[in-house]
């Protein structure tokens, strides 16, 4: 599964869990790619990627020792510094901020794709041509995307390329955006609603039946005031969880103007804004082979 965000979806606004408890915002959109072993067209998928499994779990097991060398190291730092929270997120001694400290140290095991528009609308995508071969397989894919806003252009490479049912969500507007405004797609579902900051039980919908994803490609903005030792604590349990980040890309508008409701903040120096990718490793996926064993 794939999760997407757009920087201009305001869970600022709409409030999730994770703002709420870690003092950060985080913008999602997603991707699940199932794996049915009792669905003969998806064995046929599972064969095209599995005469390739041996290669692929020697990257990823060589992958993870780096990635774990990068959080030894991130914790020796942070032990010299006399603990997490004597860490300067926006500047320490030796000009180290916090996007160094959480860095992308995980490599793609299949290659990655920056999927979508330049600018705003794309995202990093670990194995895109994985995806683009279930549209001849049939085998089945899914992205939960939040925050379309006005740039569709990740969505409409998905329902193009691959055979991905895309569920899009946006409240703050009422259509997809481009190039998927106005036009209709089976495999396309839209819905006006957002993230909020309550959990409510529901009879229609099972966390373990959309559970584990695959992928999440998500734009973390830092408030202020900003709380580096909780959002420290909210990014070692995303790695708990087996989340691994491959790609990071800094968004830098934010840094020139901020128009974005938060107020007009004009020259800002400081970049808080970034997009990570991440794979997830703690789960059997089209990306991942049954074997391979996390460090964490």
């Amino acid at each position: 599964m794939l999760l997407h965000s757009t920087p201009n979806c305001r869970l600022g606004s709409t409030k999730i869990a994770l703002i709420v408890l870690f003092g950060t915002a985080i913008y999602f959109t997603g991707i699940w790619t199932v794996r049915n072993y009792a669905s003969p067209v998806v064995t046929n998928t599972t064969k095209v990627i599995g005469c390739r499994d041996g290669v692929i779990l020697e990257e990823l097991r060589a992958s993870e020792n780096r990635w774990y060398e990068a959080v030894l190291q991130r914790r020796e730092f942070f032990a010299l510094k006399g603990g997490v929270d004597k860490v300067k997120p926006m500047g320490d001694a030796g000009f180290t901020v916090i996007w160094d400290l959480i860095a992308p140290s995980f490599d793609c095991p299949q290659g990655k794709k920056r999927v979508g528009n330049i600018g705003a609308g794309g995202k990093w995508v670990c194995g895109f041509e994985v995806f683009e071969q279930t549209k001849k397989t049939g085998a089945p894919c899914v992205v939960y995307s939040f925050g379309v806003q006005d740039d569709s252009s990740f969505e409409a490479l998905f329902l193009q390329r691959t055979n991905c049912h895309v569920f899009s969500y946006d409240m703050s507007v009422n259509q997809m955006g481009n190039p998927l405004r106005g036009h209709s797609n089976p495999k396309l579902k839209f819905a006006s609603i957002g993230l909020g900051d309550k959990n409510n039980d529901t009879q229609f919908l099972k966390i373990y039946d959309v559970m584990p994803f695959g992928q999440l490609q998500v734009e973390v903005h830092l408030p202020e005031p900003f709380s580096f030792p909780k959002f420290y604590n909210m990014w070692e349990r995303l790695e708990e969880k087996g989340l691994r980040p491959f790609s990071a890309e800094t968004n830098l508008w934010p840094c020139l103007t901020l128009p974005m409701g938060y107020g007009t903040v004009q020259n800002r120096s400081d970049p808080r804004f970034v997009e990570y990718s991440f794979i997830n490793v703690r789960s059997s996926h089209l990306l991942v082979p049954s074997g391979f064993v996390p460090k964490i």
